[in-house]
């Protein structure tokens, strides 16, 4: 019988593996990414039909901004482990032009970015703010600010 390992052990493997490195807990890091480079949540799908069958798939356009977003997270990190502990995310959207917008629309695109950057899993994030803070045609934004949750 193959020896399978359980989402507990794999979990606590993920832990000490996290604890063992010499970097400091997270506290809180903040990251600001250009609005040009987010996709909201209705353009993260495309669909295709093969023999009959429909099919969906990550557009490159997410695949690319998901990436784009991961690599400056991981450039905030600097000197903080990622996080194993429970987070709580604060975004701040700023608009380019007065056109509507859910800010929430931006959400899983950064919580799956995060993902293995700031914190293990996105399940981690117990409280999550989105705040749409108005129009800023010089400098349009999300900036995001992920901190350790209290016990």
């Amino acid at each position: 019988m193959k020896n399978v390992a359980t989402p507990e052990a794999i979990d606590a493997a993920r832990r000490a593996n996290l604890k063992a490195r010499s970097l400091a807990r997270l506290t809180e890091v903040v990251i600001s990414v250009p609005f040009a480079h987010l996709v909201p949540d209705n353009q993260k799908y495309a669909a295709t039909s093969r023999g009959g069958k429909a099919r969906l798939f990550l557009t490159a356009e997410y695949r690319e901004a998901k990436e784009y977003i991961r690599l400056l997270a991981r450039r905030a990190m600097q000197g903080q482990q990622m996080s194993d502990e429970d987070v709580t995310l604060y975004a701040q959207l700023y608009m380019p032009d007065a056109r509507r917008r859910d800010a929430t629309n931006y959400a899983k695109l950064f919580q799956d970015s995060l993902q293995s950057a700031v914190y293990a899993d996105d399940t981690q994030i117990k409280k999550a703010t989105w705040e749409n803070m108005g129009i800023d045609r010089e400098s349009p934004r999300c900036d995001i600010t992920v901190t350790r949750r209290a016990a």
